[in-house]
């Protein structure tokens, strides 16, 4: 049996399907999981909402696989079912516990989230949880801490362009549960102390980029920023050269 962490790494950004209905819901990725511990291919019944896997729980034979465990004792990898109506999940909704987010909000992955169908992280509110699932093979003594960049290595991943630019950056930052203020000022910070004396003129630059030694588009910009030089000085140059 994967662990939690295998399991969120395994998934993360992905899309799954396993039961051929409505694309990939939130409860997809319950039922992977599920499928992973041994238990054969089910429909939940009832509404077919994600809170049946509360109210349907022995029915379901889900108690053969989980425990029903409390809030207030939530660990990482746990599973957490709102009801519809909740403030963040007005059709019910599962999801995998991440870790705490302040006293009435938490961090979880989960499909069909957040405007996005691929599994992602997040947080959700509180209010409406009905349930929460702990999956006997991960039921250990102690809390499973998952692994989190440093803010250093996230601003690191942000200058080398793993994060995409401007909102998009944003939402992926606050979906993977970081401060985007706090690592934008760490990338601000990276990016003034590293940034080297100019060595080049404008004009050698512009044949540079003409001969597309300096990449294209945002990370043409990216990559002129972080060698000191002043992109827009450089365009305007390529463009005039290219009359």
């Amino acid at each position: 049996m994967i662990t939690a962490q295998e399991f969120r790494n395994r998934y993360i950004g992905k899309a799954i399907d396993v039961d051929g209905a409505y694309g990939a819901q939130c409860v997809d990725l319950f039922k992977q999981i599920c499928y992973l511990a041994g238990k054969k291919p089910f429909a939940l019944g009832g509404t077919g909402y994600a809170d049946e896997i509360v109210k349907r729980f022995k029915a379901l034979g889900l108690d053969t696989y989980f425990n029903l465990v409390s809030l207030a004792d939530v660990r990482y990898g746990d599973w957490i079912v709102w009801s519809k109506g909740s403030h963040d999940c007005p059709e019910s909704h599962v999801a995998m516990f991440v870790r705490k987010d302040g006293n009435s909000r938490v961090i979880v992955l989960g499909q069909n989230q957040f405007g996005k169908a691929a599994a992602n992280e997040g947080s959700l509110s509180t209010h409406g949880i009905i349930g929460v699932l702990r999956l006997k093979a991960w039921n250990v003594s102690k809390p499973i801490t998952p692994t989190k960049k440093t803010n250093e290595q996230i601003a690191q991943e942000v200058i080398n362009g793993k994060w995409g630019n401007g909102e998009t950056r944003k939402q992926k930052l606050q979906a993977a549960g970081y401060d985007y203020n706090t690592i934008q000022a760490l990338v601000n910070k990276k990016c003034s102390v590293a940034a080297p004396k100019p060595t080049k003129t404008v004009d050698q630059l512009a044949d540079e980029v003409i001969a597309g030694k300096w990449g294209n588009g945002q990370d043409r910009i990216n990559r002129l920023n972080q060698a000191g030089y002043n992109p827009n000085a450089v365009q305007t140059r390529v463009n005039q050269k290219l009359k």
